[in-house]
């Protein structure tokens, strides 16, 4: 049993050699003029423009948790020793533009992404104005995992101070306290938990990806 990691999959819906999710899944997914007939493939599905039934594949995976947490460096983990392919946030944020969209421009990227990969990690406080409605968007597009990465608040204020400021956004002790506060009280279905505090050991934050990634891709 992993001593640093919580994890705990999703229970599906069994189906004929594969495995169906619930109908609220597709929504968005496959055009509304498509229903699922015998003739469609009896597995997960995701519409595409190219073709009207393909074996679902994709998957976005969130990080969730306060500054300092250690969801970058998970991400970075996951990486290098995965299929599923990380993408940073915070530099697409300190990159906006006059007028920009932050959370248009964060989504954009990762809908390129899936243009050339099947399994996309991005890193997020879960929290804040817009993230609502981020999440809903994509939710419409995508299969979505939530990640609770966590650890103590003053571990992670120390990490904050500690780390290079080139690819994150400054933020002084007070706010990093205040965002991490309104971070650690937001609730998802989690599909798995990663006490962070010590750090967790990366084998095993490693092993516990791949098993919950294997409930995707055994499907």
């Amino acid at each position: 049993m992993l001593e640093s990691i919580i994890l705990r999959l999703f229970t599906p819906i069994i189906g004929p050699a594969c495995i169906i999710y619930p109908n609220d899944h597709l929504s968005g997914i496959l055009p509304d003029d498509h229903s699922l007939g015998s003739n469609d493939c009896p597995c997960l599905l995701n519409y595409d423009a190219r073709s009207d039934c393909q074996i679902m594949k994709r998957m976005l995976y969130m990080l969730i948790g306060p500054k300092g947490a250690g969801k970058t460096h998970i991400g970075a983990l996951v990486n290098q020793h995965t299929d599923i392919t990380f993408l940073r946030v915070e530099p697409i944020w300190l990159s906006l533009q006059p007028g920009e969209d932050g959370w248009k421009k964060v989504e954009l990227n990762i809908d390129r992404l899936f243009e050339t990969h099947e399994k996309v990690m991005i890193e997020s406080l879960g929290a804040g104005e817009g993230f609502g409605g981020f999440h809903a968007s994509l939710a419409k597009k995508y299969p979505i995992k939530m990640i609770r990465v966590f650890a103590d608040p003053d571990v992670c204020l120390s990490r904050v101070r500690n780390r290079t400021s080139i690819d994150h956004i400054a933020v002084s002790d007070d706010k990093v306290m205040e965002y991490n506060q309104i971070a650690a009280g937001v609730t998802y279905d989690w599909s798995l938990e990663i006490d962070n505090n010590g750090p967790a050991p990366e084998a095993e934050i490693i092993q516990a990806i791949r098993n919950l990634d294997h409930t995707v891709g055994s499907s």
